[in-house]
């Protein structure tokens, strides 16, 4: 009995020095959009950037380095349509398509590189809010070899067909541990939105013959989120 009870309080003692961590902290960086253009018997892959992005972050790490993560984004949704015809190109101007905030689900695990160094994968889910969507129309003309003009006209009236979204997210991050509890982060993850999101038309006509294309842009929110973050470990036991 009594040797049951040395092995209960070593096992009980051993678990409560195993490091659990809590922490608060902030991300910002580059977001990388992905939008794609249709023509009736074409399609072509398109990305676009942007830096305003934001977030505060909570996570919990527990004794065997499973990592919870949740918190609160801010996010802009940027196009820079370009089409290409004959190796030409043209292109409206960059615009926020819509803003976004949204709220990510991760699960995720801690390895240990060095004393101070770890390397994190994670996984999960964004719940997300689609809001003040562009209502303009654009129209880009650029000349080109023989006096030929190409103009490209997109209406994004409308064109956000959905307030909320889906996305499934993976993802990885280096993150350095200081001695003040202080822990600085780069991080890279993708984001698969689930539903079509934003539908918009386009207009692509050339001044020296009768032909008019009519390219349709679409999005599923889909995009690359590159950054940094800086977090404080608020607990450790």
């Amino acid at each position: 009995m009594k040797k049951h009870l040395i092995i209960s309080i070593i096992l009980i003692s051993s678990f409560n020095c195993t490091a659990q961590e809590y922490s608060i902290g902030a991300e910002t960086g580059l977001h990388y959009d992905f939008i794609s253009v249709i023509y009736e018997h074409y399609k072509c892959g398109q990305a676009f950037t942007g830096w305003d992005m934001g977030s505060i972050t909570f996570s919990y790490t527990t004794p065997n380095h499973l990592i919870l993560k949740t918190g609160i984004n801010y996010q802009n949704y940027i196009y820079n349509i370009g089409i290409r015809l004959d190796n030409f190109k043209v292109a409206a101007a960059s615009e926020t398509a819509f803003r976004s905030i949204y709220i990510p689900l991760r699960l995720g695990h801690e390895f240990k590189l060095t004393e101070k160094l770890y390397f994190n994968t994670y996984s999960g889910i964004d719940l997300i809010l689609y809001f003040d969507q562009m209502h303009k129309i654009f129209n880009d003309t650029i000349g080109s070899i023989e006096s030929i003009q190409r103009t490209l006209s997109v209406n994004t009236v409308n064109a956000l067909k959905h307030g909320a979204n889906l996305a499934m997210v993976t993802g990885i991050d280096f993150t350095l541990k200081t001695k003040y509890n202080v822990a600085y982060s780069l991080f890279c993850s993708y984001h698969a939105g689930l539903f079509d999101t934003w539908y918009a038309k386009g207009v692509f006509t050339q001044s020296n013959e009768n032909v008019i294309y009519e390219p349709v842009f679409f999005s599923k929110g889909s995009h690359l989120n590159f950054g940094i973050g800086v977090s404080y470990i608020f607990k450790k036991e």
